[in-house]
């Protein structure tokens, strides 16, 4: 599946996972630290390709898309 990942400074970031079976909710979840209250989405730097090429700040996320094949 491919994501389109928009920043909130219009930088945007074509992202590859090779499981096919990975959709935009399990990617979502990926961008929050789960604690005993709930969860908070993580405030640090974190890739989010399985390369490790891509580095964000997930906080500053404006928009993700399904990319169509």
């Amino acid at each position: 599946m491919k994501l389109l990942v928009t920043m909130d400074s219009g930088k945007e970031y074509t992202v590859q996972d090779e499981r096919d079976h990975v959709g935009v909710s399990d990617f979502v979840d990926s961008l929050f630290n789960p604690l005993p209250q709930g969860r908070i989405m993580a405030n640090t730097f974190m890739y989010i390709d399985d390369n490790e090429m891509i580095l964000i700040n997930p906080t500053h996320i404006s928009s993700i898309e399904v990319i169509e094949d």
